[in-house]
């Protein structure tokens, strides 16, 4: 939060809107704020974007002093919460108030006293009310109102993360292991039938080779007698 004077406050916040985000919205007090045809002026901030109130000491009507924020997001892991954030507020008469109200019927008052950032809890609806007392025109605020993740969505998200990461090392487990099934089932299969190709090799070997039938003929281990030798044998005898 910055003090200083008046006549550096608009520098001040204009430099602040310069470093902002490009889908800020400026709205200033009064012209942008006037109620027409009883209808409160409302706007809404999606998650990703931010909006900003500025005043520069005019002077405010009772339909032009107050304006409700809405908080425009969803997602059951996106929950989220409207902060608001000082940029500048300069009042060195103490003649201007802000009174932000929820709809949990909390309020917070900004004052020479006291500015802070806050956050509204988990209400998506903000209401801001302006109070310019005389004195008020070297007064001078910019506000910055945003969306923030809640401290619960956080949680939320990081037990989400950790869950996803989980289920995907589980799956990765899982297709390791059939991938490891698989590959040893392949191998088994190779060597059964590795194993069957050598059995059929040895039975057609065995069944293409004959005995030789000379291992089982007897081969007399003297030349048989003639028939002349036997006949003069005879004639001898």
């Amino acid at each position: 939060m910055l003090y200083c004077s008046a006549r550096t406050s608009i520098l001040l916040c204009i430099a602040a809107l310069t470093t902002a985000h490009e889908d800020n919205e400026t709205y200033i007090f009064p012209e942008d704020i006037c109620v027409y045809d009883n209808i409160t002026t409302s706007f809404g901030i999606d998650a990703d974007n931010s909006l900003n109130l500025e005043y520069k000491g005019q002077q405010l009507p009772d339909d032009c002093s107050f304006l409700t924020i809405k908080g425009n997001y969803k997602g059951i892991h996106d929950k989220r919460v409207l902060c608001v954030e000082p940029l500048v507020f300069v009042d060195p008469n103490c003649a201007v108030s802000i009174t932000f109200t929820m709809l949990s019927s909390q309020q917070l008052i900004y004052s020479c006293n006291s500015t802070k950032e806050f956050c509204s809890g988990e209400d998506r609806t903000l209401t801001v009310s302006v109070r310019a007392v005389p004195g008020h025109a070297a007064s001078s605020f910019c506000l910055k109102v945003y969306n923030k993740l809640s401290q619960e969505s956080e949680k939320n998200v990081v037990t989400y993360i950790l869950v996803s990461i989980a289920v995907l090392a589980l799956v990765c487990l899982i297709g390791l292991g059939i991938g490891r099934y698989r590959r040893n089932q392949q191998l088994k299969n190779s060597e059964r039938d590795s194993l069957g190709d050598n059995n059929r090799q040895g039975f057609n070997g065995n069944r293409n080779t004959r005995p030789d039938t000379t291992d089982f003929m007897h081969v007399p281990s003297e030349e048989p007698p003639q028939y002349n030798d036997i006949v003069k044998n005879k004639y001898k005898a």
